[in-house]
């Protein structure tokens, strides 16, 4: 059940009891009672747990807060599960974007540059170039 300021005002009322009476079997303090039922503060877990035991059965609860207090572990446990994998994913995020800004401050990568060759070098490739077959087709044949 949702517990709202006028709820566990109903449930107290219902019980007949006065905040410190409803505290003592609650196992809470009287301001804690006080701050639910005029809002200044949420309820917690384990407090909803212990108001669930009570309005479900008679003053001896402890099975049922048990229960309760299971229920609110296992609760708590997969709120926390889901945070921890809300806030590993916007680190990751975070690192991804970081990354990304970096590389595109980084100045463009050069141009590959030709290895440079000698005028010898050069020379030579053209005369192995024109000794193919295509580069002798192109020739003119000289008469003798």
């Amino acid at each position: 059940m949702t517990w709202t300021p006028e709820s566990v005002i109903a449930l107290r009322k219902q019980r007949k009891q006065n905040q410190s009476q409803f505290a003592e079997d609650l196992g809470v303090s009287r301001p804690t009672i006080s701050d639910w039922e005029n809002g200044k503060s949420a309820i917690s877990l384990l407090g909803a747990a212990a108001l669930d035991a009570l309005a479900r059965g008679p003053r001896d609860t402890s099975r049922d807060f048990e229960r309760g207090v299971l229920y609110a572990c296992e609760a708590m446990s997969e709120t926390i599960a889901r945070l921890l994998r809300e806030q590993r994913e916007a680190a990751e995020s975070i690192v991804r974007q970081a990354v990304q800004e970096k590389l595109s401050d980084l100045p463009p990568a050069p141009a590959p540059r030709r290895p440079r060759t000698s005028a010898a070098s050069r020379r030579t490739a053209a005369l192995q170039d024109a000794d193919t077959p295509a580069a002798r087709s192109g020739r003119r044949k000289t008469k003798p």
